[in-house]
């Protein structure tokens, strides 16, 4: 029994002595590892941490991690990778999650090999900062006040791309709706400014200001929340205007009301619709038409004649014609 037993321990010292540096080499095993480089790329517009590195064993386990140790985004590198630096990509936002960084932020990035880690490292993102500017707005001049296109110029002054996604637009404080188009030749993803990049798109929209209220101050407003804005003043309607005479008939029915002329100088940045002049003749709102153009460009001055519909009226006749913050009078006495 004693001699089975020395057959034992002896065949136990054996396995020992073949297994232990084995499994001591593997638990203390660290491959060579070497980070050559981290730097901020634009991944097809997500921002992320490009890592250079050199390892004599794989796999290797990349970890990009908050301060507190919430994991960001992981990448499981079996093999060396087929480009000539080696290098992975961690994306500082998931992936089709197109919103913008807010910075200052702190990131941590860990590499391990098994359970071992090889390298841990902070970096800081000065994050997303951009310079708005409302270069050009387009306004078509129908029954009210009609914003057409505005032309916004952006400057990525951050160190990561700028997302273009949380646009918003407001016009008096009313969130309105719009589309974005290229303004000038663009790169694949109109919505993404690179780093230290800037772009030109048109926003296009459909929003109005009703003829009753140009006697007042509107404001448009662009912005990225938190991080930017832009706004552009659109000042009152008043133009330099003028009763210059008007026509009245005498019937066995009673005295008519026929036309009024008057003058328009349009000393405002945009077009003017002669609809827009609001005419009373003793205080009751007056119809009227006009045979001739009603637009009235920047600038431009016009002589109208405005023919009144069939309005009945008695001496004396007291003319005002309202056309946004500009109200004017004209007397008749017969």
């Amino acid at each position: 029994m004693k001699e089975i037993w020395r057959i034992l321990v002896a065949m136990v010292l054996f396995i020992a002595v073949l297994i232990l540096p084995a499994l001591v080499h593997k638990l203390s095993y660290i491959p060579h590892f070497e980070v050559k480089s981290v730097r901020l790329v634009n991944d097809y517009g997500i921002p992320s941490f490009r890592i250079s590195f050199n390892t004599s064993d794989y796999p290797i386990y990349f970890y990009l991690l908050t301060p507190e140790g919430e994991r960001i985004d992981f990448l499981d590198v079996i093999g060396p990778m087929a480009n000539p630096d080696n290098a992975i990509d961690l994306h500082l936002i998931p992936c089709c999650n197109y919103t913008n960084i807010i910075g200052p932020k702190k990131y941590v990035i860990k590499a391990y090999y098994e359970n071992k880690e090889l390298w841990s490292s902070v970096f800081e993102v000065k994050g997303a900062k951009a310079n708005l500017k409302i270069a050009d707005v387009e306004f078509n001049a129908s029954s009210e006040l009609s914003l057409r296109r505005i032309t916004l110029e952006i400057k990525n002054e951050g160190d990561v791309s700028l997302r273009l996604e949380d646009l918003k637009l407001y016009l008096d404080y009313s969130c309105e709706p719009f589309a974005i188009s290229p303004s000038t030749p663009a790169h694949d993803d109109i919505l993404s400014v690179p780093p230290g990049n800037s772009s030109r798109v048109n926003i296009h929209l459909s929003s109005f200001i009703s003829s009753k209220h140009l006697d007042e101050e509107h404001r448009i407003v662009v912005m990225l929340p938190r991080i930017a804005e832009a706004s552009y003043i659109i000042k009152p309607l008043k133009p330099e205007l003028r009763i210059r005479s008007v026509g009245v008939r005498q019937s066995p029915e009673g005295l008519y009301m026929d036309n009024i002329t008057l003058t328009i100088l349009n000393t405002w940045n945009y077009p003017i619709n002669i609809k827009w002049l609001e005419l009373y003749v003793n205080g009751k709102p007056a119809s009227y038409w006009i045979p001739s153009a009603t637009m009235i460009n920047p600038g431009e001055e016009r002589n109208l004649t405005l023919y009144i519909s069939s309005m009945r009226t008695q001496l004396p006749v007291m003319v005002s014609a309202k056309l946004g913050g500009v109200e004017v009078f004209y007397l008749y006495k017969g």
